[in-house]
């Protein structure tokens, strides 16, 4: 991801924590007091990468990592481009894990057939994807609530899962959301199939090859 786009995630992700922190107005106005210069912190970059961990969701285990402190808990999604590469989640985040990491807890995980998460029988639903993040968040003791990230394809899960289980989520941000059309407006994009094609066009073609899901409306 460039720059410019990871320092808007990170902006829209501090907004939803504000929001979700903010309670009922004061009952009296109360007089802006000095406060202390806050104290110097240590480089992001020097944040080390947490350690993998495994959960069972129920019969194949997921692949996540936390680091931070705090509520509510921040949880990253894969992109489309991470799930075609297969890239750990939290790495693929860049800078963003570590810098929601000095604010409040923050995890980020593999979902299944992507990366070192494991396998698991092919097409799958959005059902399916939000069934497992709540099993991921129950067995792995990760406290809500839960602050979504959920982009491109991630977005029909994620408010799925929103609609599910309404108490657990404190907000949602979408980055580059789908819509529910956003499947045949790709294929419609597409040159007309051809022999000899590339092997990358090819798999752009076969949304169960290159994401192990069901692009279906949640």
């Amino acid at each position: 991801m460039r720059p410019r786009v990871l320092h808007l995630i990170v902006c829209g992700i501090l907004l939803a924590l504000t929001t979700a922190a903010c309670g009922p107005p004061a009952p009296t106005p109360v007089p802006p007091t000095p406060t202390p210069p806050p104290p110097t912190a240590a480089p992001i970059s020097s944040a080390p990468t947490p350690a993998p961990n495994q959960v069972d969701v129920g019969g194949y285990k997921l692949v996540y990592r936390c680091g931070g402190e705090g509520s509510p808990t921040v949880i990253l999604e894969a992109s489309i481009d991470q799930a075609g590469r297969g890239e750990d989640a939290w790495t693929a985040w860049r800078s963003v894990p570590a810098k929601i990491a000095a604010t409040t807890r923050v995890c980020a995980y593999s979902r299944a057939n992507v990366a070192n998460s494991d396998r698991t029988p092919k097409p799958r639903a959005a059902q399916d994807l939000a069934r497992d993040l709540h099993a991921l968040l129950v067995n792995a003791e990760i406290d809500g609530p839960y602050i979504l990230v959920a982009p491109d394809i991630s977005t029909w899960h994620v408010l799925l899962f929103a609609e599910q289980y309404p108490t657990e989520v404190a907000g949602i941000v979408l980055v580059d959301g789908w819509t529910a059309d956003v499947w045949p407006r790709w294929l419609a994009a597409l040159p007309p199939k051809s022999e000899g094609e590339p092997d990358a066009l090819t798999a752009y073609r076969n949304r169960d090859t290159v994401l192990g899901l069901s692009l279906c409306e949640p």
